[in-house]
């Protein structure tokens, strides 16, 4: 499923809508963002949480993408990594497989790492997307954390 700003209730299209266009920016992507399987929750206060669930392929654990927008002051982005039991090889039917979060370089854990790092260091992507600094929180096999800072109004 992909997240374009028709597709949103009209009683929260303003934040909605400077959502996607923020999310885009900083993923480098146009006006249209394909995030398979997605949901996407709009708080009472008209804030957006983004939870992106993809299993990926056999050779990386699966992946879950928070984007937790319901600060004023800073946006939440979780990466997190975990368990997936793959289906065993024909040749060995009795055998199970479960790929373990052990590295943080691969699939959508490397994107999600690539661009905060992209945003970390380009001071033009980050004035557009409304973000003072990047900084990360936490780094393990399993989760990385990163707060995005928001510009402030008055800073704008």
């Amino acid at each position: 499923m992909a997240i374009s700003s028709e597709d949103r209730p009209s009683s929260t299209s303003v934040e909605v809508d400077r959502f996607l266009r923020q999310i885009a920016t900083i993923f480098k992507s146009s006006h249209l963002i394909d995030f398979p399987g997605f949901e996407l929750h709009v708080t009472t206060e008209r804030r957006c949480i983004l939870i992106w669930n993809t299993r990926q392929n056999d050779r990386c654990p699966g992946h879950i993408l928070e984007w937790d927008d319901t600060n004023p002051r800073y946006i939440k982005v979780t990466s997190s990594q975990y368990a997936k039991t793959i289906k065993c090889d024909i040749r060995f039917p009795k055998t199970l497989h479960i790929q373990m979060p052990t590295t943080m370089d691969c699939g959508m854990r490397k994107l999600v790492y690539d661009t905060m790092i992209d945003l970390l260091m380009d001071s033009v992507l980050r004035k557009k997307a409304g973000i003072k600094s990047v900084t990360m929180t936490q780094n393990t096999p399993k989760k990385a954390v990163w707060l995005l800072t928001r510009v402030k109004e008055d800073d704008a």
